[in-house]
């Protein structure tokens, strides 16, 4: 029996083109918004966008109003912080 033979493939290589437009987004979103945008990221095709507590109205209605916030967007906050 014959070793199978196939190209080397990384996974990531399939979101590149998207990713790059993320990353602009990602950096727009940051520079009209510095007040609330702590940082973001981009992770295969998901745009994270990091913005504290006292963010989260002003940031969704920006995005909702300027860019029709899209559907599938989600938030999620797991602050653990001592007293």
């Amino acid at each position: 029996m014959e070793p199978l033979h196939r190209d080397i493939e990384n996974p990531a290589d399939k979101y590149a083109s998207r990713s790059e437009a993320m990353h602009k987004y990602g950096a727009y979103v940051l520079s009209c918004l510095p007040k609330y945008v702590q940082q973001y990221s981009v992770w295969k095709d998901e745009l994270t966008i990091y913005i504290p507590p006292s963010g989260v109205i002003p940031v969704f209605t920006w995005l909702k109003y300027a860019h029709g916030l899209p559907s599938d967007a989600q938030s999620v906050g797991l602050t653990r912080r001592g007293h």
